[in-house]
């Protein structure tokens, strides 16, 4: 359609915008007819020098017409993504459920070898995610069955060496028994020997003297009589306090301290000595096997106190000092000492075990038995055990 300037039909119109001399474009404006149209122009430029008459080419298009064929491919557009859509949708679907189905399959497997229905982990087909994690697992399954394996081949192995030690174990307290029975014969031997044998063999020396007066002195049998009769009294207390003392130790009930106290008493009472005693609070509060030990060094020392010391005094004292020299920690340090006639350390008393004895009895708890004395000086004796 050519149209004039300003003019469309005989009808005055407005143009959109200020055209140029020589200009070309396209508008889409609604015309004074009412309807959207879309419109390319041109405006003349001349021929040669001759500027030309001012005429402008339009050309337009209802909006309706001009853009229906866009929308029809805006449309097919968007049915053809529409329809993409559902399409990778359904596609996704179908590989999520075989991958779900595949790893269901993997999960099964490990629930059975978990609960011991299998050995190995089913891995399924393929080269996908769900195989590449099958395999995976399957290779750490296999590892640990390895390692289980191994592990059972270890237990079985420490359970045989268990076996084995707890028979040497039993076999040892068999023999450990055994040694505490011969170890309290041997005590026992020592102690009926330092009693009994003691009052027997003064009791045999009056019966002899008995005969020979019987013979020589009828008139002094009356005296010895009566000696013989206090020897073999005595010999009987004496065999009284040893079979006591075999039956009853009350270390584990009253601890070591009270114990020692009470036996320091009897001797007192016993034979009018004059003893002193002092313990600490935890000296006095050890209560088991070693203790019942150190009990037993103490009736010794003491009994040998009371045949060979003829000791008019006797101070005793348990407590727990700090370790000496390079040992370290804590010691238990128990004394007896006595102010009777003493003895030469280096000469030998056939028939005398006392001493031996308790060194034998420290030894066995891990203690150390020092002997201090000499002749007219006393005797001390010195238990050192750790505490």
């Amino acid at each position: 359609m050519l149209l004039g300037p300003g003019s469309l039909a005989g009808t005055k119109i407005d143009l959109p915008g200020k055209r140029a001399i020589g200009s070309v474009g396209h508008e889409v404006y609604r015309w004074p007819d009412g309807i959207d149209y879309v419109a390319g122009y041109a405006v003349s430029d001349g021929v040669g020098t001759f500027p030309g008459l001012g005429w402008t080419v339009w050309v337009r298009e209802p909006t309706g017409s001009a853009f229906a064929d866009a929308r029809a491919l805006e449309r097919r557009i968007f049915l053809g993504m529409l329809l993409l859509g559902l399409i990778g949708a359904a596609g996704s679907l179908v590989v999520t459920r075989r991958l779900t189905r595949e790893l269901s399959t993997i999960a099964r497997s490990a629930d059975d070898i978990r609960a011991g229905r299998a050995t190995a982990l089913v891995v399924p087909p393929g080269e996908d995610e769900a195989a590449r994690i099958g395999h995976s697992l399957r290779s750490l399954v296999d590892s640990l069955q390895s390692e289980r394996t191994a592990l059972q081949s270890l237990n079985a192995e420490l359970d045989a060496r268990v076996a084995a030690r707890t028979r040497a174990v039993e076999r040892m307290s068999e023999e450990n028994k055994y040694a505490a029975i011969v170890r309290e014969r041997l005590r026992m031997a020592r102690d009926l020997h330092d009693t009994l044998a003691h009052s027997m063999m003064a009791l045999l020396t009056e019966i002899r003297l008995l005969r020979k007066l019987a013979d020589t002195n009828p008139a002094a049998l009356r005296d010895e009589l009566t000696n013989a009769e206090a020897v073999a009294k005595a010999g009987l207390e004496e065999a009284r306090a040893a079979i006591t003392a075999l039956r009853h130790n009350a270390v584990r009930d009253i601890g070591l301290g009270a114990s020692i106290a009470q036996l320091l008493k009897r001797f007192e009472e016993r034979k009018g000595i004059t003893v002193e005693f002092r313990a600490d609070s935890r000296a006095e509060s050890l209560a088991d096997s070693r203790a019942e030990i150190v009990f037993r060094i103490c009736e010794e020392a003491l009994r040998n106190i009371e045949q060979h010391a003829r000791a008019g005094r006797v101070q005793a004292s348990a407590t727990v000092e700090p370790a000496r020299g390079v040992d370290s920690g804590e010691v238990l340090v128990v004394t007896l000492a006595d102010d009777g006639v003493g003895f030469e350390l280096d000469a030998a008393r056939p028939g005398h075990y006392g001493v031996h004895g308790m060194r034998e009895q420290a030894e066995i708890i891990g203690a150390s038995l020092a002997v201090q004395s000499a002749p007219g000086e006393g005797t001390r004796i010195t238990v050192r055990m750790p505490f």
